[in-house]
């Protein structure tokens, strides 16, 4: 299994959680959902799978995920393909979700949920700010990269590089 197919998995493992379920971080590559029984925390604890650990391994995840947006590589170096990339895409839509879930599982914990609004935010940036999913007549998903506009002037549909901005099409 190749490094986006295991990235795939977890974003789907973590679009999956349900309110007051918690993820197990210490199972090597692939995260799994735990669960719900009552002695869960004394394993958590035997294991040392904290809130943190589980800020940190997501935030790994979606670290990975946007380097396989922006590069089109995995950190293996690995070619990503198009099809690949949208995805990603599509994956990481649905794991907005499962993190809104799983930050109400910490909700009396402040700092816990700060973290998980950092990568919501994240998530909203990778989402929002430089692509958008184009779908082929077959259905698939593939990414396009948008240009951000910087240009102060509301009417200019040109960024600062020259190209065409997201709110372009080229069409007049």
């Amino acid at each position: 299994m190749n490094q986006v197919d295991r990235l795939l998995i977890n974003l789907k493992i973590i679009a999956s959680l349900e309110p007051y379920q918690k993820l197990n971080t210490k199972s090597g590559h692939q995260l799994v959902i735990e669960s719900a029984w009552t002695s869960t925390s004394i394993y958590r604890w035997l294991r040392e799978d904290t809130r943190h650990n589980t800020v940190k391994r997501i935030g790994e995840i979606l670290e990975e995920a946007n380097n396989i947006l922006r590069v089109g590589a995995s950190s293996a170096q690995e070619y990503v393909s198009d099809e690949y990339r949208g995805r990603v895409m599509s994956q990481l839509n649905n794991t907005r979700t499962g993190m809104v879930n799983l930050r109400t599982t910490y909700e009396a914990d402040r700092t816990i949920t700060a973290h998980f609004d950092v990568l919501l935010e994240r998530i909203d940036t990778m989402l929002s700010s430089r692509y958008t999913i184009t779908f082929t007549r077959d259905g698939h998903a593939v990414p396009r990269d948008l240009k951000i506009n910087t240009m102060s002037s509301d009417d200019s549909t040109e960024s600062t590089n020259g190209e065409l901005s997201a709110d372009d099409d080229g069409i007049d």
